[in-house]
């Protein structure tokens, strides 16, 4: 029988890496994501009768030996490996070439980087047989069914591999899968939810997502690259079947994770009206992301009614100017972001702030703008974000171009591990890393040590337990984001 392991591999300083889609940072206030695309992928594996396990290195709290020893025991003919651009030469250089070294296997490598640089990461990484461009789940399904016969690999969408002359082949990209229902949800059963932890409130969490694909074209972004542009949905019923899954598994708290989680009100009012006719509404509690653009009060209650406790926004600038430079879309503006924020905290949820400093072109005035905004918007939480050019984005494609203009010459020596949000990575005259960095540490100073922002996280724990998961947090944001600590 073919075996798969499904790696979120190790790092050399152990530290937990988020590797899921657009998302490539170190977690967040201490709470590493499950991995959804492991088992996704588990969960297409099992349907197809291949024996899989997923190990998860960083929340498992496996050093690098721990995890070989567990593929030595298994002894997988496939080692599937998620990565990102940050970690990306931990992942299939220094990660892969010991599991290469002590095990005979072959090494198949996901995420956006290595959908966006299938040929530079064949070059870059002798360890690596395949990579998978956009979204995995078929694509390595039938590579498995198919590897044996060599002839068959190039018929496989998708794919990127060395043929039998050792010649980089890069297949045409596969379609994205229209209905999600057919893909079902993460095999969860295969991993230990106490590793995932929900801030705060100090209980195990799950991941659900409800639609895939963005239309938006925001010049930073690379959520297109893994999932396109077409906005896919889930039907109300699979995501019903999914939390009533996860339920079974005792888990009651959720991140509903999509890009457009109100993007689409008809549907989601759907999806709304059922939790609460159901009475699921008083069984869960969940926390997603949103857009300015897309939400009403009337929304806004019903989410929070659903049982929604906190809400997160991408304001991302203070200034209209670089909002429409960035393509932001619809009618995304600051005075947009100020009315979203309004009408969340008047609907009774948390209100989460996300924000980017140094963008190219931006003026220290506008940086200024950004942390004043910031600053009078109703958030409970805040966080700020150094502009990173993830390949994958519009903006990666700009940077490069800008750098070889400076350089003469194509850009060989891209140094991975620099593309960290914690780290200022773009300057320009106006704004040195040195001074993106210390506008970063003083717009969370600025943020969180004001008195009316103590009292307003110390009113969101109702146990002392969650007083205690509150104050770990709040350490753990200020020494992993504020501060750009490796």
């Amino acid at each position: 029988m073919v075996k798969v392991a499904l790696i979120n591999p190790p790092v050399m300083n152990n530290k937990n890496w988020v590797r899921e889609g657009r998302c490539q940072q170190i977690d967040i206030w201490g709470a590493p994501f499950p991995p959804f695309t492991l088992g996704m992928i588990s969960t297409t594996l099992e349907k197809n009768s291949v024996d899989n396990i997923i190990i998860d290195a960083g929340p498992e709290g496996l050093s690098a030996e721990q995890t070989l020893e567990k593929l030595k025991v298994y002894k997988p003919d496939w080692v599937v490996l998620t990565t990102a651009t940050p970690t990306i030469k931990s992942d299939l250089g220094w990660f892969a070439d010991l599991i290469k070294s002590q095990i005979q296997t072959k090494i198949v490598a996901v995420g956006i980087h290595v959908s966006t640089l299938p040929v530079e990461t064949l070059e870059s990484y002798g360890a690596v047989d395949f990579v998978i461009k956009g979204e995995p789940e078929t694509t390595i399904k039938e590579l498995i069914v198919s590897a044996e016969r060599p002839a068959q690999l190039e018929r496989i969408l998708g794919l990127g591999y060395r043929d039998q002359q050792l010649q980089i082949k890069i297949n045409p990209q596969r379609e994205f899968t229209e209905n999600l229902d057919d893909l079902g949800f993460p095999n969860w059963k295969k991993i230990n939810f106490k590793n995932y932890i929900m801030p705060i409130k100090g209980k195990p969490f799950s991941m659900l997502h409800f639609a895939r694909g963005c239309p938006h074209r925001c010049t930073y972004c690379t959520a297109h690259t893994f999932n396109g542009r077409g906005f896919r949905r889930r039907s109300v019923e699979s995501l019903i079947e999914e939390l009533n899954f996860n339920i079974g598994l005792g888990v009651v708290d959720f991140l509903f994770w999509t890009e457009l989680m109100t993007g689409d009100h008809k549907y989601l009012n759907s999806f709304l009206d059922e939790l609460i006719a159901n009475g699921m509404s008083k069984r869960i509690r969940w926390v997603c992301n949103s857009r300015v653009d897309t939400v009403n009060l009337e929304l806004l209650k019903k989410m929070k009614a659903a049982g929604c406790w906190q809400v997160a926004f991408g304001f991302d600038f203070g200034s209209d100017r670089l909002l429409k430079h960035t393509l932001k879309g619809g009618r995304a503006s600051v005075d947009m972001a100020r009315k979203a924020a309004a009408m969340a905290a008047e609907a009774g949820l948390v209100v989460d702030g996300h924000f980017m400093l140094g963008y190219p072109g931006e003026s220290e005035v506008e940086v200024k703008q950004t942390i004043k905004l910031a600053l009078e918007l109703p958030l409970t939480f805040s966080h700020f974000y150094a502009v990173v050019p993830y390949p994958g984005s519009q903006l990666y494609l700009d940077w490069i171009e800008g750098q070889k203009n400076k350089s003469g010459d194509s850009i060989q020596l891209v140094d991975w591990n620099q593309f960290d949000q914690r780290t200022a990575l773009i300057t320009s005259d106006q704004l040195s890393q040195e001074k993106i960095m210390s506008y970063k540490e003083k717009a969370y100073k600025r943020f969180y040590l004001r008195p009316k922002m103590v009292f307003r996280i110390l009113k969101l724990p109702t146990t002392l337990s969650e007083f205690f998961n509150l104050f770990y947090s709040s350490i753990y944001t200020l020494k992993n984001l504020a501060f750009g600590s490796k």
